[in-house]
């Protein structure tokens, strides 16, 4: 087994499928390939299939060396699910890194540590993948990355930090009209969130400085869906299934044949490769003879045009995750996976249609459940027109496809910040790590965050302007508009502000910034150390 901190990634190769027809037998499960016919077939053995991600974090903790091997999920883990919500959400998120940057502590040997550094797993969506994908890149140590983006955000003047221009974006440039292709998002993404020498950067360039920066930094877990049926923008739906990419692997855990589902909705999709019968898998990236490939369908849809540039490994994971504001038609990818340049077997779809993770569960819950991480802590700086949804929608995918409950919604008050719950999986077997674990729920609404705005009035007087004027002037604009405002703002005020839009004043990003360090600092930080 390959013990680097990163595997190599091969997610566009120069494969094409003129020719082919009918698919190729499948290997046996092995390392590099395995089918998944339950949705909950990795929770069951967890040391089998996270054995990777487990060795990286204990490589990451000092536990192991690279001459040695680890088989079990490491102790304590901590992961944070970052929401999406677009620009603000990614604004607020990295303020969220940053206070739990700012918060330290020493270890038995005096070492001083900050809680950023005590974070293993991180599980996003959408807009919070562009803020983890960001520091996760970024060209310099966390500290000076963070002092950069607290310069930014407490004055106003754009920094270039970690290399990268504007990561505190205010706004988005891309409308994805009908001479763009959804590759032009990838590309907008790296050039918001990406050093310029690291926009190429492919994840089997270990020889790459790009590479070097991601070492030592907590695993990623970037959530995508596939298999939409007509997806509201405005809701998940439990019928979406989600597609996991990290740059171990990607895949899915579930798909229309898989056992230990009912009433599983995929006839609406066998024009999308899917159909009865097809079970989840995944693959590594670097796992010889696989291969994703364009399959063109058809030249009428937007989203289907040619991709022309290779592009980013890791930007290419965070365009997958999130949709494009603006678009006429939802922003999907088509990607086929191949065997020895041939469709696979009839078991294995041979074409998915990756789309935002929103789609799934808006929270990046999931997945962490699924690691078996013992303290997750929820950043919800999601949609407000969906109040709670989004945490009903992923307590309901967790309880379809894991098989695990979580308790203490009904005890959540707005007037808190945090919010305790557990979650419970009583089918994991003994020995394949926790059967229960503690989640802090963090959502922030105009009624608890007043100790906020007193520190923001006294010191950051045009912020707090801002975000308390009745007029809503720095609300944002609705896409095509320059005056018109979004009927949330009429009901909604800060921090639970218009989601949708592709311009926002930019103080109040400022202020998105400086309230997710403010809560890092004060709430969750202290909860880690």
């Amino acid at each position: 087994m390959k013990k680097s901190v990163f595997l190599g990634a091969i997610f566009y190769l120069p494969v094409y499928l003129s020719g082919c027809s009918g698919g190729i037998a499948l290997p046996p499960d092995n390392e590099a390939f395995y089918r998944v016919k339950n949705p909950y077939q990795r929770v069951e053995d967890r040391a089998k299939y996270f054995k990777d991600e487990y060795l990286q974090i204990a490589e990451k903790r000092g536990l192991v060396s690279d001459a040695h091997d680890i088989d079990i999920k490491p102790e304590n883990l901590i992961g944070l699910g970052l929401s999406g919500g677009g620009i603000r959400s990614a604004a607020f998120q990295l303020g969220i890194f940053s206070g739990l940057q700012a918060t330290k502590s020493h270890d038995q040997a005096g070492r001083k540590f900050s809680a950023l550094d005590k974070i293993d797993y991180l599980s996003c969506v959408s807009g919070g993948c562009w803020a983890a994908g960001a520091f996760l890149i970024a060209d310099e140590s966390a500290e000076s990355f963070f002092t950069c983006l607290e310069q930014q955000a407490r004055t106003g003047k754009i920094q270039k930090c970690g290399g990268a221009e504007g990561v505190l974006r205010s706004h988005q440039n891309l409308k994805l009209i009908k001479k763009e292709k959804k590759e032009d998002w990838e590309k907008e993404i790296a050039e918001a969130y990406f050093p310029e020498k690291c926009k190429k950067f492919s994840f089997n360039d270990r020889k790459s400085s790009c590479w070097n920066n991601l070492k030592g930094k907590p695993n990623i877990i970037f959530n995508v869906a596939h298999s939409t049926l007509s997806p509201n923008r405005y809701g998940a739906n439990i019928d979406n299934l989600p597609f996991q990419i990290t740059p171990n692997q990607l895949g899915t855990i579930v798909d229309c044949g898989s056992s230990g589902l009912v009433g599983q909705k995929c006839g609406g999709i066998k024009g999308r490769g899917a159909g009865e019968g097809k079970v989840g898998f995944f693959v590594r990236q670097d796992a010889e003879d696989f291969s994703w490939v364009r399959r063109e369908r058809s030249g009428k849809h937007l989203w289907l045009k040619k991709e022309t540039e290779p592009g980013s490994q890791m930007s290419k994971a965070m365009a997958h995750s999130s949709a494009l504001i603006g678009s006429p038609l939802f922003l999907s990818f088509s990607m086929g996976l191949t065997y020895k340049s041939m469709p696979p077997e009839k078991e294995i779809r041979d074409n998915y249609f990756l789309t935002d993770g929103g789609y799934v569960e808006n929270l990046g819950l999931l997945a962490l459940i699924e690691r078996g991480v013992d303290l997750i802590v929820l950043s919800d700086m999601g949609y407000p027109e969906r109040k709670g949804d989004d945490l009903d929608m992923a307590i309901d995918q967790v309880k379809k496809l894991l098989k695990c409950d979580v308790t203490g919604k009904k005890n959540i008050n707005p007037d808190n910040l945090v919010s305790t719950l557990h979650y419970t999986c009583p089918n994991v077997p003994q020995g394949q790590g926790v059967k229960q674990g503690k989640i802090l729920y963090v959502r922030p609404y105009p009624v608890n965050i007043k100790a906020f705005k007193q520190e923001l009035q006294a010191e950051q007087k045009e912020l707090y302007q801002c975000i308390s004027a009745n007029d809503y002037s720095c609300y944002g604009k609705l896409f095509g508009s320059s005056e018109k405002k979004s009927s949330l703002d009429l009901k909604y005020h800060f921090p639970q502000t218009s989601t949708m839009l592709t311009s926002y004043d930019e103080r109040l990003i400022r202020s998105y910034f400086l309230l997710g360090q403010f809560i890092g600092k004060r709430h969750i930080g202290p909860a880690l150390l």
